[in-house]
């Protein structure tokens, strides 16, 4: 009987099945942000990696400031998308997307920074403007009326 190391069969039967075909791992995927990145809005990163075979799997992880990995439904593995609702500003950070196959692993990363949008100091000194622009469009209205 002939015995036949682990890695020889494997690759045995994956000439069979794949045939004459070259195995490509991923390529260096690219990745995009789409959305505004507000607090409270919502975004989405992306990640493709264009030529490989198999195709690829898709992995996001949150690197810093604390590691976090994400999984299904706000993670679509075919797709290399990640669903990111509800921002807020402890959401921010690195992260990763790692594109892998049977041949290797290709990884980009996105920078998300979460903006607060116009604070509330903007919006009271808006209506603080507002008011004192309004008084003073009454006093002079009033003057008018008293000399004419």
């Amino acid at each position: 009987m002939i015995s036949l190391p682990g890695p020889l069969v494997t690759n045995l039967l994956r000439f069979l099945f794949l045939g004459l075909s070259a195995l490509v791992p991923p390529a260096p995927p690219s990745c995009r942000l789409q959305g505004m990145p507000r607090v409270g809005a919502n975004v989405t990163l992306s990640c493709q990696s264009p030529r490989s075979k198999p195709a690829v799997q898709y992995q996001w992880d949150r690197q810093l400031p604390s590691f976090q990995t994400f999984f299904a439904p706000a993670l679509d593995v075919i797709r290399g998308s990640l669903s990111l609702t509800n921002l807020s500003s402890s959401m921010a950070g690195v992260y990763v997307c790692k594109a892998h196959n049977e041949v290797g692993t290709a990884q980009c990363n996105v920078t998300l920074e979460v903006s607060t949008g116009p604070g509330a100091a903007v919006v009271a000194g808006a209506v603080v403007g507002t008011l004192v622009g309004l008084g003073l469009l009454a006093g002079l209205v009033l003057l008018y009326h008293r000399r004419g």
